[in-house]
């Protein structure tokens, strides 16, 4: 007989031990003393006598044994309904019965565990011999409850055990004194409790060991002492289950004990009805990613037996989400596949989408936000059908021509991507199948963009149709929740520090449609797409250009789109977004994901024109390689450490596509033949570039018709078409001489940048004292329920304006205003410039130290503000020395209201305002009377204002934007 194999050894119990003392002294282990000492305080098991000496010699036992059908119920149709194990609803029904006996609604229970917890990744215990058991005391509550409180109640608790509960009994008797001295002072448990699971093959025929009938004597010495007042072990023989209540006798009579077990019995079979007859629900330990509490399922109402899991979005999630919701447009991040195919069997794909689609959690989630006091959740249900229509058109292909086919596809693609979704409901996908002839089909996929990227969508759609071609797909080991939980592990302090730097040389915004000659009509709707290919000879030229400067297509697809931006809007440093796929190499099994993973980030590039071309486009390589370190980042952080929350920093994005749908729609399947096929994305961004290449470079824009119109978006494909090419030539020139030289283009950016006006001689308080003239009594100012006339609100300006003068402002002269949005904020800031003053917006919002800074660097000795915020500037105004006043007190009705003999002229400061101080301190700007009465004579001609227009004052004074809101 050959000798037996045994596996290699696992590591060595004194390892164990040694790996036991040093963790009981960590200060990762005296994290749980606070919970283990709370937990002691709980009430022990009450004693019907006291007897100082009990041994095993006083022991006894009452038994309890429940039928096969009933602990079937238990162990395979009860924990389904609360998702429990067995323990969860065995000690609820131990809570329910000491309530019962004892009138106790909680009590200390000692637990035991197997104690083989994972401690640190290179040690194996899986065929270490030793005793490894540990036990633990644990707080049952809940006993007067009704049965699914009770449930939730018992099963948090133990969710809740910190390490399974192998710290307690480290930080006792292996811990710091300190420690050892807080746990030795505690209640230790009076009751014990053990279920020790099936402890034989269940069918004694087939089992390969059953218990023997015979007795194997007492385990234990007669003189040894009974450790617990009452222990209660369980197991299941032969199918039933079995209760053993052990006891002494000098402690409890036996019919009290015979009590409990009956309240016992009854409270478990209470339980296994409720569980059994329809009840279900979640608790928060099942979807501890979420972070909700018990309070926020219920109120949910969702049916749990449908649903498998519940986790946060990404912030790229989120982000759509919000637009779909508040948009108003229908369509929106909607995205879809359409693709002429032979040799399918359309059965075949039915039954191969839906296979797919259960393999993965991504295509059976919905999303949660009405009922959630905090942020959106995704829900992942158990089971989503895909809806997958089939129609036949055999007559009509035979029928029309191709143009007419065309067409009728093209509506129907229309309508189903015009539909939308049920965010709040899986699936969020449909499938389409529009048989064109015998051997001849039109497939329609369209989906939300929440649920997938570009690169998940080839890979389903591989998946679909290897699963077609009837191959195996391999077991998933990964999901997207743990991409999820790898986000909430995210390093933003480290991405935060990039971001700052990174955007620091970034002025202003980069927005295209605004470097536009013409503007598209802001009243149209939808989404246009226009596509173009580059010659083959084109494509090659440039990829052997990117080979030979050692960069990517991608990078200089990137630089060529700078250089638009450059051209039309006249930046230098110029800002547009990109999308990076978002899947951190770091994460296990991220390739095999699906989902939404990827992010849009922005690229800031600011090159000096006498830089050559191929210094620059390595550079920007470099860039692009350090930004998706931080890739994970979400835009809206950014946005904020730029020092624009919630503002954009951009309008266009730029996707380098390597995704081939084409491909993924072969599949395995060597009969399949695929044709053209049309791939549609929408955004909320005005345009959203997507550039493949393979034998030839693709450019398809998708763009939103309220920015732009097809001529523009033509033009600009163009000239992104030259400036790729050019940059392409030679990369020795300087970035300077790369220009979109087209003659159209030539004269549209000669009108768009031709300003010349004849700008309104008079200044902004001329301008508004002639309106005064004008429309003496018309309503100038309505807050909350106080109007005031043009009159009124000069009459005010004007007395203050005196004041100022007396004071001895003067032109130029830097006035502070601290004040909160009202009349007096409107009627002070026309009394500084009417003195011949500039004025200086104070946010009460801001920071102390911002404000001190503010008001040294521009120089304000004076500062008007109201008694409400007195306080709180007191700090600010003693540390700088400013005087303050009072506009509560300064105000009446005496005085001369007439206006002011003050020469304002057009170099005069109107307003001083300083930047955010992202990137350091807030720098000053100052604002001529000039630049405020060209800005506001151009926003009268576009989009232009009527004398019936009313304008919001919704902007804080302290944006630059301000001026319009108060001005106009």
């Amino acid at each position: 007989m050959p000798p037996v194999a045994l596996p290699p050894k696992s590591h060595a119990y004194a390892l164990w031990g040694q790996r036991l003392r040093e963790y009981a002294t960590s200060p990762e282990l005296a994290t749980e003393l606070s919970y283990w000492t709370a937990a002691a305080r709980t009430r022990i098991f009450p004693a019907t006598t006291i007897m100082r000496h009990r041994s095993h010699a006083d022991a006894d036992e009452v038994l309890l044994s429940f039928e096969n059908e009933w602990t079937q119920r238990l162990l395979t149709d009860a924990p389904s309904a609360y998702r429990t194990q067995i323990n969860d609803l065995l000690l609820s029904g131990l809570a329910r019965a000491v309530w019962r006996w004892s009138g106790q609604d909680e009590v200390l229970v000692e637990l035991e565990g197997h104690g083989r917890e994972h401690l640190s990744g290179d040690l194996d215990l899986s065929r270490t011999v030793g005793w490894f058991t540990t036990a633990f005391p644990v707080r049952l509550a809940g006993g007067s409850q009704e049965s699914s409180l009770l449930i939730k109640t018992v099963k948090e608790e133990l969710r809740g055990i910190p390490g399974r509960g192998l710290g307690y009994g480290l930080l006792r008797h292996l811990g710091s004194e300190a420690h050892r001295m807080a746990l030795s002072h505690v209640a230790e448990p009076k009751i014990a409790f053990n279920y020790l699971g099936q402890i034989d093959g269940g069918d004694a025929e087939a089992a390969l060991f059953t218990m023997a009938a015979e007795s194997a004597g007492p385990s234990r010495d007669a003189s040894s002492p009974l450790q617990r007042w009452l222990s209660v072990n369980g197991t299941v023989r032969n199918g039933r289950l079995q209760l053993s209540f052990g006891f002494g006798r000098k402690r409890y009579r036996r019919e009290s004990v015979e009590r409990l077990a009956a309240l016992y019995e009854a409270a478990l079979r209470e339980l296994v009805d409720h569980c059994t007859g329809g009840a279900c629900g979640l608790t928060p330990s099942d979807v501890a990613l979420s972070g909700l509490d018990q309070a926020e399922l219920d109120r949910l109402a969702l049916d749990w037996r449908e649903i498998e899991d519940i986790y946060p979005l990404s912030p790229m999630q989120q982000g759509m989400l919000f637009h779909a919701m508040h948009d108003g447009e229908s369509g929106l991040y909607v995205n879809q596949v359409a693709a002429e195919i032979r040799g399918l069997d359309a059965g075949k794909l039915r039954r191969a989408w839906q296979a797919a689609s259960d393999r993965h959690a991504m295509l059976r989630t919905g999303f949660a936000w009405r009922d959630l006091s905090g942020a959106p959740q995704q829900v992942v249900y158990r089971r989503a059908e895909v809806p997958f229509a089939e129609e036949d058109w055999r007559a009509r292909s035979a029928a029309w021509d191709q143009a007419q086919l065309d067409a009728a596809l093209a509506r129907v693609s229309r309508q189903e991507q015009a539909a939308g979704f049920d965010l709040s409901r899986p699936p969020l996908q449909r499938v389409r199948l529009i048989r064109l002839g015998d051997d001849r089909h039109w497939l329609i996929w369209t989906h939300h963009h929440i649920l997938l990227d570009g690169w998940s969508s080839a890979r389903l759609i591989a998946e679909v149709m290897q699963h077609n071609g009837e191959g195996r797909l391999p077991a998933l080991h990964h999901r997207y929740r743990d991409y999820i939980a790898w986000l909430k592990g995210y390093d933003s302090n480290a991405s935060a520090a990039f971001w700052r730097n990174a955007t620091a040389e970034l002025d202003e915004p980069s927005f295209l449609a605004d470097g536009l000659a013409e503007r598209a009509d802001a009243q149209s709707s939808g989404h246009g797409m226009l596509a173009l290919e580059l010659a083959p000879d084109l494509t090659a030229r440039l990829q052997e250009f990117a080979v030979r400067e050692r960069i990517t297509m991608n990078t200089l697809v990137q630089a060529a789109w700078a250089q638009l931006l450059r051209q039309h809007t006249g930046q230098g440093t110029v800002c547009f977004g990109v999308t990076v796929s978002g899947r951190p190499p770091e994460l296990a099994g991220a390739e095999e994901m699906v989902g939404l993973f990827i992010n849009t980030l922005p690229v800031i590039d600011g090159v000096s024109p006498q830089q050559t071309v191929g210094v620059w486009l390595r550079e920007l390589q470099d860039r692009n390689l350090a930004l998706r370190e931080f890739g994970a980042t979400p835009l809206y952080e950014i946005q904020r450490l730029a020092g624009r929350p919630g503002r954009p920093l951009f309008d266009s994005i730029l996707v380098f596509e390597n995704y081939p749908i084409d491909r993924a729609l072969i599949g395995t399947d060597r009969q399949i033949q695929v044709g053209k096929t049309r791939i549609v994305e929408t955004s909320n961004y005005p345009l959203f570039a997507s550039v493949g290449v393979d034998d030839r470079l693709r450019l398809v824009f998708n763009y939103r018709r309220k920015h732009f119109d097809e001529a523009q978006i033509a033009r600009l494909q163009q000239a992104f078409v030259r400036l790729i090419e050019a940059l392409s030539i030679d990369a020795d020139r300087p970035v300077g001489m790369i220009a979109a030289r087209d003659p159209a283009d030539v004269v549209l950016l000669e009108r768009a940048n031709d300003t010349r006006r004849d700008q309104p001689r008079e200044g902004i308080v001329a301008q508004f004292e002639a309106q005064v003239r004008k429309s003496p009594e018309a309503v100038a100012l309505v807050f909350g329920g106080t109007e005031l006339s043009y009159a009124a609100l000069n009459a005010r300006a004007n007395r203050l304006a005196r004041r100022l003068r007396d004071r001895g402002v003067a032109t130029d002269t830097v006035v502070g205003l601290a004040l909160d949005r009202g009349v007096e904020m409107l009627v002070a800031l026309l009394a500084v410039l009417k003195a011949g003053g500039a004025y200086l917006p104070l946010d009460p919002d801001y920071p102390l130290e911002r404000l001190a800074h503010m008001l040294r660097d521009s120089g304000a000795a004076l500062v008007l503000t109201q008694e409400e915020l007195r306080g709180q500037f007191a700090a600010v105004l003693a540390e700088t020395g400013a005087e303050a006043w009072l506009l509560d007190a300064q105000d009446g009705e005496g005085g001369d209201a007439g206006n002011l003999d003050v020469a304002v002229h057009a170099e005069s400061l109107a307003y001083v305002i300083y930047t955010s101080g992202s990137t350091g301190l807030p720098k000053g700007v100052m604002v001529r009377h000039n630049a405020v009465t060209n800005f506001l004579a151009t926003m009268a001609e576009q989009p232009g204002m009527t004398a019936g227009d009313r304008v919001l004052g919704l902007t804080s004074l302290s944006f630059d934007i301000a001026v319009l809101d108060c001005c106009r």
